[in-house]
């Protein structure tokens, strides 16, 4: 179905507030997950900059190492 199918339908079947709360639902939980990674994301950063100012190579690649497999 096409995006102006499922409009359609929702619109000729009195579902727009409907259709709307879930997809007001489905892009907070999408928020909320984003948010989580961008957290992992600026805690790997933070350790990485701590331990490059300390010159523990050996420390951030590992760190990297972690962050791929995620």
């Amino acid at each position: 179905m096409t995006k102006e199918q499922i409009v359609k339908l929702a619109v000729e079947n009195n579902l727009v507030v409907e259709v709307y709360d879930i997809l007001h639902y489905i892009m907070i939980a999408e928020l909320g997950n984003l948010q989580d990674k961008s957290d992992r994301l600026n805690s790997d950063l933070r350790l990485v900059k701590k331990f490059a100012d300390a010159n523990k190579l050996d420390v951030i690649k590992d760190i990297l190492s972690e962050s791929e497999e995620v």
